[in-house]
């Protein structure tokens, strides 16, 4: 490895902080800090993604070398040319991201010591002490929406500012670094015409950022925290903080347990990336004009609705016709989980049991998707639970009564109108629901399935060209491509707690010979 080459351009053309020492301060006119990696004690490797470290020219000789590895990657050894920098302003799923198609950043190595830190992992007021591990992350760029944000002038909701408000000297220097770097194609097209190559930057980065949400979005999959800092410049999935994939189909699903307003929610992702995007556009502003940047950002909802139903229409294995009604066909399938409780990433792959119209074991197709689709529905005491309210009725009453008089205190309490509306429909649900049985349950879910195969068997009508068996077979194959047969989502949150314990006694331990079991 000593004879790896380190590039290190972005410090050679940004501003770099010239003090290097480390505290608490405020930098001015610099994107990077100097800054020298704190040793750890006894690095010890835990875990390596070749896939990941080959993008970075190691092989597998190399990576074969645990000690080697895990000095390099804790930052205890540096090699030649390296020169570390922090710069101003991440778990395993991210391979599943990137096996899924979805655009990402990636884990190269995992590596524990013996140094340990205090962390309140839930933010529940319960710290415990770990390891000191460090994860190893890999991607074009870590400049994200963010890394622009410290020019800006006062924000009039928090009254504070940029720390190099201003500069927008350097601001130039690092958008220009960015497209030069990053987009070249459109360095070339415009070259000294910075106005257009600013906007037609922009426009393809809104366009990433749609293109990447509507891939969430189909898998069901949660970022949890979507501010301007978890945007990356060059459209992938960037921090992989309390992230989830969704379980039971529920479009106001939130997977960051601190997210009390549902700001980051499943339904909300789209809208808060755009509004991202509109954020990006006001730190642009001092050299892309913001009524340019805003006609470009209504951009983003074609984008958005393109990939979606693209998406949508090769899980549903409508491959041969695009129809306007086929956004309906969608949304009836979304409330027909929605209303039986059923996993999102299983019912999508059931959809494969159906076969076309007119082929060979058709019929005994339609009841093998009724029999599995209704093994993905939860039971009626399940249902009851996941339509049980979190608040008590005494400070429900409480919550309305202050919705009534005056609707905006509701936020000193991480409530909205929208969430209490929510609640108040979970309460009316939950009294619905009491008498339920599970007999009555399934009978209903059939009802409701059966009455969405009946829109579904119609439009799969419209697919077929004659050899509907070799047809069947093709889309059959595009479905399975784009349905992923699991994933780790709520519902298996015990089986997942327990892997969790059992790594953190492993890491505690350092038996480090039982982790890959768990992987």
């Amino acid at each position: 490895m000593e004879g790896m080459k380190f590039d290190n351009l972005a410090l050679r053309v940004l501003p770099i902080d010239p003090i290097e020492e480390n505290y608490v301060r405020t930098v001015s006119g610099a994107c990077f800090s100097k800054v020298k990696p704190t040793p750890v004690k006894s690095p010890k490797l835990v875990a390596s993604s070749m896939d990941a470290l080959r993008l970075i020219d190691i092989d597998e000789e190399v990576a074969k070398n645990d000690r080697q590895l895990a000095g390099i990657f804790s930052g205890n050894v540096l090699l030649p040319g390296m020169d570390p920098a922090a710069h101003l302003l991440i778990q395993p799923v991210n391979s599943a991201i990137f096996y899924l198609g979805i655009p990402t950043t990636r884990a190269g190595t995992c590596v524990t010591s013996d140094d340990y830190v205090i962390r309140d992992i839930f933010y529940d007021g319960n710290p415990k002490r770990e390891r000191c591990t460090i994860i190893t992350r890999i991607a074009q760029t870590f400049i994200r929406f963010g890394s622009f944000e410290i020019f800006k002038t006062i924000d009039p909701m928090t009254g504070r500012m940029g720390p190099s408000v201003g500069r927008y000297d350097i601001l130039k220097t690092l958008l220009n670094y960015v497209i030069s770097t990053f987009y070249p194609e459109i360095e070339e097209k415009h070259n000294s015409k910075d106005e257009d190559k600013y906007a037609e930057f922009f426009e393809e980065i809104v366009k990433r950022t749609a293109s990447l949400v509507a891939q969430w979005q189909c898998v069901g999959w949660c970022h949890g925290v979507l501010n301007t800092d978890n945007m990356s410049i060059v459209g992938v999935t960037l921090d992989y903080g309390p992230y989830g994939f969704m379980d039971r189909y529920d479009p106001t699903f939130i997977c960051n347990g601190s997210d009390d307003s549902g700001r980051y929610s499943y339904k909300q992702q789209p809208s808060i990336c755009k509004w991202n995007c509109g954020k990006l556009a006001e730190a642009l502003a001092p050299l892309l004009p913001i009524e340019k940047s805003k006609s470009i950002l209504n951009k983003f909802d074609e984008e958005y609705e393109l990939v979606y139903t693209n998406k949508m229409r090769q899980k549903f294995g409508l491959i041969q016709k695009q129809l306007e009604t086929d956004q309906q066909l969608f949304d009836t399938f979304l409330n027909t989980m929605k209303a039986t409780g059923a996993d999102f990433t299983n019912s999508f792959r059931a959809l494969s049991k159906v076969h076309l119209p007119n082929t060979k074991d058709f019929d005994q197709s339609v009841d093998l998707f009724i029999s599995t689709i209704l093994e993905q529905c939860c039971d009626a005491e399940e249902w009851k639970f996941v339509n049980r309210s979190a608040i008590d009725e005494r400070t429900f009453s409480l919550l309305e009564s202050l919705a009534g008089t005056n609707a905006s205190i509701l936020s000193q309490f991480g409530f909205s109108p929208e969430l209490l509306e929510i609640e108040r429909i979970k309460k009316q649900k939950a009294k619905e629901l009491e008498t339920m049985t599970n007999e009555h349950k399934r009978k209903d879910d059939e009802k409701a399935w059966r009455s969405f195969l009946e829109i579904y068997i119609e439009r799969l009508k419209q697919e077929s060209d004659g050899d509907n068996d070799q047809l069947n077979a093709k889309r059959i194959q595009v479905m399975k491509n784009n349905n992923p047969r699991r994933s780790l989502s709520a519902r298996q949150y015990s089986l997942a707690n327990f892997v969790a314990m059992r790594k953190e006694t492993i890491q505690m331990s350092l038996d480090l010979s039982a982790y890959s079991l768990l992987n």
